[in-house]
């Protein structure tokens, strides 16, 4: 800026001294010569600016015009930022009065499903003097609640294999002590098979994974204890082999069983279980001693429950000493 100030000073100078003596101003060549848009080349060491008035007020509307886009530019992005701002705040309080309705038709459907609990319970009042069930009482299973496709316990294996086919394969397992052959069919259906010696085998244990399977009252996986028991009466619930049950109880001898798997924290059904096997070390302890003696003194050689000798050198039976096979009755 410094260059360009001096050379023009010295421009200016010669020029009026030109003037002044009455010589003609220095010729410049095409290279110096002033250019189409007002600006001189004077070589590569000089660069000259054109301050003539048309260049001056070229200058100033270019000016203008740059800050007057610089100012339309401002007022734009200040009137985006609004709307930006206005655009937030507008999906505010739609989200807002979104969460509002929620909290609204939850707190109706909270208080119509009270009112049907209410109902309902009003309902199961009303007929308590009808049905008499009490938890822990029998007689609350029908014979029908113990039967899958034709299956029940007692069965030989050959109706089992009639009415459900052949099994995939068969596993042994121990169940408290009882051996039991369970066969299984696939991931839906085992059956299990005690194995006494001197007496044929029967079923024993039936675990039922089947999701499309009914019961009485079309009791089904995915069914309400509620449900469950307005259909076999109420029951406690217990664990039984690391899983929770309610357990339901045939009347009549056999502890024929109706179990009920069920899964916290919704508690619906995912499983059933037809037994008579002991549900506990502890049963299996206390029906093996209230067996045994009926077993000795009726010469009975397979009563199920569990495979033990007893000592009955000291019984004095006709016919020699029985050889006693108890398992599960």
């Amino acid at each position: 800026m410094k260059m360009t100030i001096l050379h023009r000073k010295a421009l200016t100078s010669i020029a009026l001294a030109a003037a002044l003596a009455g010589t003609p101003a220095p010729a410049f060549s095409g290279e110096t010569a002033p250019s189409d848009d007002g600006v001189w080349f004077g070589g590569a060491d000089a660069f000259y600016e054109d301050f003539t008035p048309e260049a001056v007020e070229r200058n100033e509307k270019e000016q203008a015009m740059a800050e007057e886009r610089a100012k339309k530019n401002a007022e734009k992005a200040k009137k985006q930022r609004e709307s930006d701002i206005r655009d937030a705040a507008r999906r505010d309080e739609k989200a807002e009065e979104r969460r509002k309705k929620n909290e609204a038709k939850d707190a109706r459907r909270a208080a119509k499903a009270q009112s049907q609990d209410s109902r309902a319970g009003s309902k199961r009042e009303a007929d308590s003097g009808k049905n008499k069930r009490s938890k822990g009482e029998p007689g609350q299973l029908e014979p029908a609640d113990l039967v899958y496709r034709g299956v029940t316990l007692g069965d030989g294996v050959d109706r089992m294999r009639k009415q459900l086919g052949e099994p995939d394969f068969d596993r042994q397992s121990s169940v408290h002590g009882i051996t039991v052959r369970y066969h299984v069919y696939g991931r839906k259906l085992q059956v299990g098979v005690f194995e006494p010696e001197g007496a044929p085998p029967r079923v024993v244990d039936i675990v039922i994974r089947d999701e499309g399977y009914k019961g009485r009252n079309n009791v089904r996986y995915g069914s309400t204890f509620y449900h469950v028991f307005e259909t076999f009466g109420r029951s406690l619930r217990q664990p039984v082999d690391g899983k929770l049950y309610h357990v339901f109880e045939a009347a009549g001898p056999g502890h024929k069983r109706l179990l009920l798997e069920y899964q916290p924290p919704e508690n619906i059904v995912v499983a059933w279980r037809i037994t008579s096997l002991p549900l506990s070390e502890a049963e299996a302890e206390r029906r093996y001693d209230e067996y045994a003696p009926a077993a000795v003194a009726a010469d009975i050689g397979a009563l199920m429950i569990r495979q033990k000798t007893i000592d009955t050198s000291e019984i004095n039976i006709s016919g020699g000493p029985p050889q006693i096979n108890i398992a599960i009755d």
